[in-house]
């Protein structure tokens, strides 16, 4: 890498380079904190590896191996989440007293949703088959 990325990152260097030095002094022998090599490896990544394990005294081949796992993990592209719902249609029996239009949207909290559109049903129709939709099958 170019002198000048050392510079632009320099004060982000000393500082990485202060914890390290910090965690040195006080252990009683044990691995490097995951937090110390993960932003020992986010800096490989933007300065190179070389400079970064010579800076803060790091094995070379290890921290090359966590910079590329830090550059892969970025990489891996999560697939997006499907919001192509499953459209079901249930037939209500006919009721006495008709209601007017509902709409019912329920959530778990974990992304997952139910959504009930009644037209003339009651407020008993709506619970009955929000509660048979939503509950766990058996």
């Amino acid at each position: 890498m170019k002198r000048k990325n050392l510079r632009e990152y320099a004060a982000r260097i000393e500082a990485l380079r202060g914890r390290f030095e910090a965690w040195r002094r006080s252990r009683s022998r044990g691995r490097t904190p995951e937090p110390l090599w993960r932003a020992a490896a986010q800096l490989a990544r933007k300065v190179g590896v070389n400079p970064i394990a010579r800076e803060l005294g790091l094995d070379y081949y290890n921290l090359k191996r966590r910079s590329e796992e830090v550059t892969q993990s970025k990489r891996k592209v999560k697939p997006p989440r499907s919001s192509a719902g499953k459209f079901v249609e249930i037939e209500l029996p006919a009721a006495v007293g008709r209601g007017g239009d509902c709409v019912v949207e329920i959530g778990d909290g974990s992304g997952t949703q139910l959504t009930v559109r009644l037209s003339g049903a009651s407020a008993h129709d709506v619970a009955t088959i929000a509660k048979a939709l939503w509950s766990p099958k058996a």
